[in-house]
């Protein structure tokens, strides 16, 4: 029984890290002003999106989590 609970208790604790790291992702994109343009590779963008699409905003992702885990803003 124990280890039943321990399990779910993991998984529970990797749920919970996982949604807190979308959010901040999502708070990331949205502090950044819709520029008419994507803000990883500068390809014209429509209304107010700010990554001309999810290979940009994952790359984007990508490169602010390597920025913030060396220490950087």
């Amino acid at each position: 029984m124990s280890d039943e609970i321990d399990r779910t208790q993991e998984r529970d604790q990797q749920f919970r890290e996982h949604a807190l790291g979308e959010q901040r992702r999502r708070a990331d994109h949205l502090r950044l002003p819709a520029i008419g343009a994507c803000h990883y590779c500068g390809e014209p963008v429509l209304d107010a999106r700010r990554f001309c699409g999810p290979e940009c905003r994952d790359d984007w992702d990508h490169e602010q989590a390597r920025r913030r885990a060396a220490g950087g803003a």
